[in-house]
Parts: C-alpha cells; structure tokens; sequence
C-alpha cells in the first residue's frame, strides 16, 4: 500500500510541478500590487486586533472558545494563527500565503476538470486564475477564508472522485474527502454545497442519479448542518446587534434578490472591467410589485429548465454548469440573512467557487466550436488571458490600503454610506479633521439611521475639546445601535471628561454587560473608580483588564500607580517591571517607576529611568519636574537648576519648575549668607 501510493504521489508531482510553478508565477505577478498593500476593512477582527493569534492559549480559544471571535472558522484563524507566528503583523507574510493558496485551487480546478474530461481544462485553470472577480477573495487578508476553504473544497473533490474510481467499499480515498470537507467547512460553511455538487457531478457523468453516493454523502450533509447552524448563529448574533429592519424581507424580495444576484454574477464574469468592480456595489430597491424586477429570478429558472428539456440535444453539461453555480451560489443568495446584507446585495468575493462551473461550460463550448481552427483559438486565448491578467492587476491597486480602497468605492458608487462612515475614520486618523467630518455628514445624510458616523463626529468633538457638544452625538449612536459596547465606552469617556464620573461608571458596565470581554470598558473603569477615589475597585478593574487582555500596558501602569497609593510597593515594582517588557519604550512606565525607586533609595536605578522617560518622550514636561525635584532631594542643586530652566524654556509659565527655581535660588542665596564659624 505504502509503494502504492508513493508511486502515485510521485507520478502526480510530476504531472504538476511545472504547472504548478507557471501558475504561481502568474499569481505573483498579476497580484504584485496587491502584495505590496496593507491591512484594510475586517483585517482588525480576524488579524490586527485579534487577540487569540497572540499565544497558544489563543489558539486553544479558536478551537474551544470563539465566542470572541467574529465567526467560528477554527481552520482560518489557525492559519492566521501561524502567519503570525512566523511574520507578526507584517501583512506581506499574509498576502503570500492567500496568493499561494490562489495559485493551487487554480491547479486543482485544471486537475478536476482533466479528471472529469472537460474540453479545455487547463485554459479554464488559467482563466480562474486571472479572473478579476477573484482579486477581492485574494487580496483581502480577511478573505483568507475563501481561499483556504477552496483549497479543502477542491482537494476533497478530487478525493471523493479517485474512491469513486477505485470502485471498492468506503475505501481510503473516501475518508480523506471527508476529513479535507471538515476542513473545507472549519474554514468557511458556504463549502457545505460541497455534497450537492458531487451528486450534481456525477448525474452528469453516470446520466442517471447516483442513490448509492447520496447514502454515503449524508455524514457530509450532518457536517454542514451542524457547522452551518454555528454559523448561522454567529450571524444572527451580528444582525441582532444593530435595531434595524434592514433584514425584515418577505419571501418574494428574496426571490427577486436571488434571481437578480445570479444574473449580476455571470454579468461580472463576462465584464469584468475594473471600472465595473466595486467593494461595496449598491444595494438595489426591492419592489415585488415592479413586475420588470421578476424577469431576473423567471429568467433564470426558464434558462435553467431550457438546458434541462434539451439535455439530451444539447448535452448534460449546460444544465450542470448553470445548476453548479446556482447550488454554489446559494448561500449568499439572499434566502437567509447575512450581515452584508445591510449595504449590498453582492459582492466578488461570494463568487470565488461558484465560477467554476460557468468557466469550465464557456470554455468547453468554445473548444468544441473552435475545434477546426486551432491557431485561432490559440490566438483568442492568449489575448483573453492577456486581457484579464491586465484587468486583475490594476484592480488589485485598490487594495493599497483603506483609503485607497475607500476613495474608489465612492468614487464609483458615491451613495456607498458605509464607505462614506470608513473613509472619515481614515481621514481622522490622518488629521484631516475637515474633509472626515463632511464624510460622516454625508453618510448620515444618505443613512440617517446610520449609528457609527454619529459615533465617529462624537470622538471627533471630543478630540477636539468640545465634550458637551460630543456627549449628543454619542447619545444618537447609542440610540441606533443600542447594542454595541463601544458607543458606550465612548460615551463613559466624554461623561468622565465632564466630571460626571457616576454617569461614566454606569454607561462601562452597560458595555460590559453587552460584552463581557471590551477590555476598554473595564479599563475605563479602573480610571473611574481612581477619580473617584475608590482604589480597592479601581485595582479590581485593572487586575479584570489584564485578565482579559495580558498585553494591555496601560492596565499595568494604572494599577502600580493604584498599589503604589495602597502602599503596595513590591507588587508595584513587579508591575512597572512587566509593563517594560512589554514595551520597554513606555516612557510613564519609566516615569512611575523611577518614582518608585527613588523612594526606596535605588537612586542609580530611579535616574536611570528618569532619563529613559525624558529621551522617549522629551515633551512631556511631568517627567522634566519629576527628575528636577529628584536632583533636587539628593542635593544636586545645580543639575536641578538646569532642568528646571531647560522646562522653562520648552513651557515659560511652567508654575512647577517657577516654584522649584524659587525655592532654589533661596536655599542657595541663604546658604552664601551665612556667616562661617
């Protein structure tokens, strides 16, 4: 059996390898651009802020706890999981691996359509590769989960069709396609089509039903019904979050979104320009009363039943190709809801999979129509090929970063409010406060129930010293989006800013309540209860923030300044200590510490720190006042003197540093006077 199947593997290595390293050149080419780009929209969920990537632990929650994690796709986070392990949050790493993965779906899709004898097997391959409706399952590192679901998908395809070869009981081959679908539906559920289309696949090449594959298929069907409820409730939790009728559709809109989906697909796949490809398309009006809105669903359905009347005319292929993408589709059809669903009706990336079937058809009838004249299919191809590779890599560039990506969405759907919302949050983070605040106008404007853009001018008042002002904004977020912990925690904020610290505290443990994990939220309340005074609940809160999340610094700076006021100093000196190793560039953390140690005499150790708190943060003028009264208690009048003018200089109404230079030049001049014995 071992010889058996090192012959066959190396047989196949073979007949891959240098397609393989052609595909994987192509894919490296084409998607250069997007290679060279950032993290954009969700990469913080799934990669920049998620938590469980930082440890084993974390990974321990992928599998067993992902109740933090946006949706419950262990394999995925896995793979991220070891991305950034061996690169951190350098994107390139990232980027790399989902061309990578890119690039063997699309010798898998030549392996299993040469395995099912479809005419122009390896140009379909070739075309799936550099197709521009794939460059969003790509680039976007989020979409990791499309490609890494592709992956298992075709790969145990294959599988399942080299056990239906050996034509044996539920030999090897038919376990291993089960074990690569587990993975296939661990990385994302919409692979849980995966049985349909076998049965789909084999219909149309055994023409007739296969009864005996349905019965072996139905773990596979468990397998998508447990994993997809899972899903379906993490989505629901999504949805459930945001007071919205947003999703409050009747059976016959999801027809006519379904029906007008399929057909915007294929459209897609036809055109695909990059001035026709958006990350967010609009999101159409839906009237079942418009009678033109039925002809996209009728349509379908006639073209659908058509290719199955003149199966026997026209072969099986037709209905399979179209029945492929209809079954591969489904889950994003619109028949349940999903959270994109809020903005758009669509998007590339529900396509990756599902154009396979149409390819795979198009490509077939154009071999066989071509067949008499093979230099000019040879010739048609190549600038097929040419065309959609040139199409791919300037439609990658969008994928720079965010708002590279925001600033095209608008600019080919202006009505685009989420992008609107996004691009002001990218805008603000750059201080262009001016032109952020007219995108989150604007997005109200187009969606006045639109809570995130009241959220974002409420931290731009706020930032700008304007809490009053801020306070209603906040107010009209949390009112739209009673659900989401963050508006509350920025509302606490601006509440505690106004001095109504009471009001503070109630709206942080509001945020708890809704999710027990915002680290914030208890953070902010470890400051609150220490502006109150209360320090036994103020450390309690901090010591909950650091349980929760073991590299939040400012969590364990705040608690040694809380332990250091419960005359608590060794516990205070290990915190400052930890602080540092997390960041040894955390100037308070020096600051603090350096205090500390002063006070028990390590005076070498305390100006050491000193130091290191000024050079990392030389503008801070505490730090200068902070070391000045150190040199100042151990005598060292002189250097004391020249901190406290060097603050002067950098602050000229600095009360501290006047009041120590006072007191200074007394003691000096009191000292000169005195007579000598």
């Amino acid at each position: 059996m071992k010889n058996e199947w090192a012959e066959e593997i190396g047989t196949f290595l073979k007949q891959i390898s240098w397609r393989l390293w052609l595909l994987a050149g192509l894919a490296f080419l084409v998607y250069s651009p997007a290679i060279r780009g950032g993290f954009i929209w969700d990469d913080d969920a799934y990669v920049t802020s998620n938590m469980a990537l930082r440890s084993l632990r974390g990974l321990w929650e992928i599998w067993f706890h992902p109740q933090q994690l946006v949706q419950y796709y262990p394999m995925t986070f896995t793979s991220l999981w070891i991305n950034y392990h061996l690169g951190g949050l350098d994107p390139l790493g990232y980027h790399v691996v989902n061309v990578l993965l890119h690039a063997l779906n699309s010798l898998f899709v030549w392996r299993l359509l040469e395995r099912l004898k479809v005419p122009g097997a390896w140009f379909a391959c070739l075309l799936f590769l550099l197709h521009p409706v794939n460059v969003e399952s790509v680039a976007w590192i989020t979409e990791r989960k499309n490609v890494l679901s592709g992956f298992f998908y075709l790969s145990a395809f294959l599988s399942y069709l080299r056990f239906k070869e050996e034509k044996t009981g539920l030999g090897h081959w038919y376990f291993i396609s089960l074990v690569l679908f587990l993975g296939a539906i661990l990385s994302k559920t919409v692979t849980g089509t995966f049985p349909a289309a076998v049965l789909l696949v084999l219909w149309w090449k055994e023409a007739r039903f296969p009864w005996k594959d349905l019965a072996r298929l139905v773990p596979f069907f468990a397998l998508t019904a447990v994993l997809g409820a899972i899903t379906m409730a993490f989505e629901s939790g999504h949805i459930t979050s945001i007071a919205t009728n947003e999703w409050g559709f009747t059976l016959a809109d999801r027809f006519l979104i379904a029906g007008r989906a399929l057909w915007f697909y294929l459209g897609k796949l036809l055109w695909p320009h990059p001035s026709t490809l958006m990350f967010i398309y609009p999101r159409w009006t839906i009237d079942p009363l418009a009678l033109w809105q039925w002809f996209f669903p009728l349509s379908f359905a006639f073209l659908l039943a058509l290719s199955w009347i003149f199966r026997s005319r026209w072969g099986r292929g037709l209905f399979t190709g179209l029945a492929l993408f209809f079954v591969t589709l489904f889950p994003a059809l619109g028949f349940r809801d999903f959270f994109p669903m809020r903005f758009s009706f669509v998007a590339d990336h529900f396509q990756y999979l599902a154009t396979i079937g149409p390819i795979a058809c198009a490509v077939a009838t154009a071999q066989t129509a071509l067949g008499k004249h093979p230099q000019a299919r040879k010739v048609l191809g190549i600038v097929l090929l040419l065309i959609l590779g040139a199409f791919s890599w300037k439609q990658c560039g969008i994928y720079r970063n965010l708002e590279t990506l925001w600033r095209d969405t608008l600019s080919k759907n202006p009505g685009a409010w989420m992008a609107h919302n996004n691009l002001g949050v990218e805008l603000l983070q750059a201080q262009k406060l001016e032109e952020a605040t007219k995108h989150f106008k604007e997005g109200i404007r187009l969606k006045p129930d639109f809570a995130d853009p009241y959220n974002n001018l409420g931290g731009l008042l706020a930032a700008q010293g304007q809490p009053k002002e801020a306070i209603s904004f906040y107010e009209k977020a949390i009112l739209f989006q009673p659900n989401d912990a963050s508006f509350k925690v920025n509302y606490g904020l601006t509440l505690s800013e106004l001095g109504r610290v009471d009001e503070a505290i109630l709206s942080y443990l509001k945020a708890i309540k809704i999710n027990p994990s915002n680290v914030d939220a208890h953070f902010n309340l470890g400051n609150a209860f220490l502006k109150k005074g209360e320090l036994e609940k103020s450390a309690r809160w901090y010591r909950e923030t650091i349980a929760l999340d073991p590299g939040y610094i400012e969590a364990y700076v705040n608690l040694g300044l809380v332990l250091s006021k419960l005359d608590r100093a060794d516990e205070t000196l290990a915190l400052y200590t930890k602080a540092l190793e997390l960041d040894p560039n955390h100037a308070m953390a020096h600051n603090n510490l350096a205090n500390l140690l002063g006070s028990k005499g390590r005076l070498a150790e305390a100006e050491h720190h000193y130091q290191e708190a000024i050079r990392i943060d030389p503008n801070f003028i505490l730090f200068r006042n902070n070391f000045a009264s150190f040199l100042s208690n151990q005598g060292r009048i002189d250097e004391a003197i020249e901190i406290d003018n060097e603050i002067l200089r950098r602050d000229p109404k600095n009360p501290k540093a006047q009041q120590d230079l006072r007191r200074l030049a007394f003691g000096f001049m009191s000292e000169k006077s005195r007579p000598k014995k």
